[in-house]
């Protein structure tokens, strides 16, 4: 009887033990008012990012630095609101016309997504 009720406040204590180091982890990481409302720094916009912002549909350009080479000529379609809520175009890349996605994420940058046949 005695080395179970030994075994049940070892049990306890290793408990207490357990859960007063995991309050003392969340107390101990400092967060200030200051960094919840920071914004994220602006992103430099690429010379793919400002041929997708300011191309009319279904223009096209030749394109310094791309996801897929460099000085390809890209051609965009239309963009449309996908699903995920993100504005995404349809693009066309170099003299093979490979197809490809891209979205523009929150931060403005367009990235290049998974292109669904």
């Amino acid at each position: 009887m005695q080395l179970g009720s030994n075994f049940r406040l070892a049990i306890g204590s290793a408990a207490i033990i357990l859960l007063v180091g995991c309050n003392s982890l969340a107390v101990n990481t400092p967060q200030r008012s200051s960094e919840l409302s920071e914004q994220p720094a602006p992103v430099e916009a690429t010379a793919l990012d400002q041929f997708l912002n300011n191309s009319a549909p279904q223009s096209s350009a030749i394109v310094a630095d791309t996801p897929w080479g460099k000085q390809l000529e890209i051609s965009a379609d239309s963009p449309y609101f996908a699903a995920s809520g993100l504005t995404c175009r349809q693009l066309s890349i170099g003299e093979q016309q490979q197809k490809a996605l891209v979205c523009q994420q929150p931060n403005g940058r367009w990235i290049p997504s998974r292109l669904f046949n």
